[in-house]
């Protein structure tokens, strides 16, 4: 197993400068961030109401709350893929 470590390939600035004009990196990232985003502020105002306001916390604001760091870690991942390989 040892010796399988591989390095990031890198490009050259000219085919960095081609690559970037024919790609839709940006568009995607700025997606990616602010559907995020909106998940972020609407989770944390759902349990701001829940823990707070009405005082109530259930089950359900426990599983959404780890769905949202699994939302995190999963966006944190698709962004380093396209940042880095693509």
């Amino acid at each position: 197993m040892a010796g399988l470590v591989t390095a990031i390939p890198t490009l050259s600035p000219e085919a960095k400068i081609i690559r970037d004009a024919e790609s839709n990196l940006p568009f995607i990232l700025g997606i990616t961030i602010a559907s995020f985003l909106l998940a972020l502020v609407s989770v944390f105002l759902r349990v701001y109401v829940r823990a707070f306001v009405v005082k109530v916390f259930g089950k359900d604001d426990y599983t959404i709350i780890l769905a949202m760091v699994r939302i995190l870690l999963s966006s944190i991942e698709t962004m380093n893929f396209l940042i880095f390989f693509y």
